[in-house]
């Protein structure tokens, strides 16, 4: 599906259920900004868990089964496998940035998807296993993403000159446009026949000459 498309099923979504994805994102950024302040401990285990949660909700609001819970989600499942991924997923994007900007932004957009394969129960990845997979969805559509994202800058300027009082509206129409997104992307992961290895081989000799694929 193109941008339009994911946008409109994202406003389709959220049609009724505005009080809620307003609720819950100020819930999340209060919670998240209480643990940040908190420096490196708070980060990791309160506000890395907390954005597995967030997306989570999003989900589940794309099912039309959505509860205040799904923010606490880590929280109550595998909490410390969901802090150690994330704590990896981040490291391991800090660590390109270091070589360049460039490639810490195109392993970001490569790893994107780990926070939504932890809270996706129909798969069981851990560790690095969520973020190999994030990695292998995104092969070929990295640009996608990014210039759905881009679509939003309008909305992100006027956000900004509103002093982000438009960001109760921006984040959760944002997050679950980027929720489309990822259910479209595992369609097709998940139609795949070959086993996850063979898959995994196949995909990175699509790239051998450009790891940036953008």
């Amino acid at each position: 599906m193109n941008s339009k498309q994911l946008k409109r099923i994202a406003k389709s979504n959220l049609e009724n259920k505005w009080g809620i994805a307003i609720g819950v994102l100020l819930l999340f950024m209060l919670i998240s900004s209480a643990g940040s302040s908190a420096y490196i401990i708070g980060t990791i285990f309160v506000s890395l868990p907390l954005e597995v949660g967030y997306v989570r909700f999003n989900y589940m609001l794309s099912k039309k089964e959505e509860d205040l819970g799904d923010l606490f989600y880590s929280f109550k499942s595998d909490f410390m496998g969901h802090v150690g991924t994330m704590a990896l997923y981040f490291l391991y994007i800090f660590l390109w940035s270091l070589l360049l900007i460039i490639p810490g932004i195109v392993k970001a957009y490569s790893y994107f998807l780990t926070p939504y394969l932890l809270m996706d129960e129909d798969f069981n990845y851990k560790g690095n296993e969520a973020i190999e997979a994030s990695r292998r969805m995104m092969n070929g559509h990295k640009a996608r993403l990014f210039f759905l994202q881009l679509s939003f800058f309008g909305w992100i300027i006027l956000t900004i000159l509103s002093f982000g009082i438009l960001g109760i509206y921006l984040y959760p129409y944002m997050y679950q446009t980027q929720m489309q997104f990822y259910l479209d992307l595992k369609k097709e992961y998940v139609k795949n026949p070959l086993p996850e290895e063979d898959l995994y081989v196949q995909q990175e000799q699509k790239v051998t000459s450009n790891e940036w694929d953008f």
